[in-house]
């Protein structure tokens, strides 16, 4: 037998064993059953039911909100998380797949079912540019050289009226269908919530396959992995490939919460800030973790949306404060909230058990 590669399992996750030579890779989270899986999603359903009862229209907003944010944070899960590859231009991703989606609804009278995942697979090619680009740069470079492209992107695709509309604004109506009106905050929560699970289900399948596996050991050691056959340059580019359709997909979502897509002027809508953002609320969740995002996003929307809604800077009080947590995080409990609540819950049983 091959000997195995031996890596320390970062954040308290397992080691297994991947195929083909004997080779270990750390899960960015332990594994769980599948009836786990399903009471855990059951039980996010339950408690996601209960605002749209228990609260009034503005705060059903603020929520679709986060969990739109989170599927945003999850392509990141995906990209960072799984293969360890750096963007600092997530926000692009999630301004191709709005405008995408907006131009498809209300010029092209594409109806809204079509035009969400078709925006998001438009996404994808720009990602696989980005992508193909990328392998070739590591760290730092490959964040600066994501700028960039954020950069250019926003300067040549984001201030053209074909894409961006006349002014730099498109609508983006809510469907209408069999009865249902998606034009309410509440039913229109809803909607976000299904998908965001279906996401969460896929990418949690995604992370147990083989191919996440040769994800995962790229991540850990790229020289080790292309040694043992691994094809690392196939496995970041279906990284970047998933990390800009769900992107793209929640940027869709996105555009039709708010009614329309702006790029922005002297303060672009999906610049450095947007990108910033997601990726501090992702690293605060938990970066390795399926449903760190959506702890961070949580965080996040309920602090600018509602706590900190009337305060004049509010926004930028907020940002400070979520650097602050994030750089705790970062030297203390790298695995983020989701990994302080998964040791608590494991203490907590050994506790009973002893």
């Amino acid at each position: 037998m091959t000997p195995e590669a031996a890596v320390v399992p970062p954040l308290g996750g397992e080691i297994i064993s991947a195929p083909g030579p004997a080779v270990a890779v750390v899960l960015g989270e332990p594994p769980r059953s599948r009836r786990g899986l399903l009471g855990a999603a059951v039980g996010f359903l339950v408690v996601a039911a209960g605002p749209p009862l228990l609260l009034d229209g503005v705060w059903n907003a603020t929520l679709a909100l986060a969990a739109v944010y989170g599927l945003m944070g999850l392509s990141m899960v995906v990209l960072t998380g799984y293969v360890g590859q750096l963007s600092l231009m997530p926000a692009t991703f999630v301004g191709v797949g709005a405008f995408a989606s907006a131009d498809l609804v209300s010029r092209l009278a594409t109806p809204f079912w079509v035009a969400v995942p078709l925006a998001a697979l438009v996404t994808v090619p720009v990602a696989l540019v980005i992508g193909i680009v990328a392998l070739r740069l590591k760290g730092l470079y490959l964040a600066i050289m994501t700028l960039v492209f954020a950069d250019v992107l926003q300067e040549f695709l984001f201030k053209q009226s074909w894409f961006a509309g006349e002014g730099g604004s498109v609508d983006a109506p809510r469907p209408f269908l069999a009865g249902i009106d998606f034009k309410s905050d509440k039913v229109y929560y809803f909607l976000v919530v299904i998908v965001a699970m279906v996401f969460v289900v896929l990418v949690r399948n995604f992370s147990r396959s083989r191919s996440a596996r040769a994800c995962y050991a790229v991540r850990d050691n790229e020289s080790t992995a292309q040694a043992l056959g691994i094809n690392v340059a196939k496995y970041k580019l279906m990284a970047f490939a998933l990390h800009g359709f769900i992107a793209g997909f929640a940027g869709a979502l996105f555009a039709h919460w708010q009614w329309s897509v702006s790029a922005g002027g002297q303060r672009p809508q999906f610049g450095l800030e947007f990108s910033l953002t997601l990726v501090f609320f992702t690293i605060l969740g938990g970066v390795r973790s399926i449903w760190g995002p959506f702890v961070g996003a949580a965080i996040w929307v309920v602090l600018v949306q509602r706590l900190l809604a009337g305060s004049p800077n509010g926004q930028n009080i907020a940002l400070s404060i979520f650097g602050l947590l994030v750089l705790g995080t970062m030297l203390y409990r790298p695995a983020g909230l989701v990994g302080v609540a998964t040791d608590a819950m494991r203490r907590l049983r050994a506790g009973r058990a002893s």
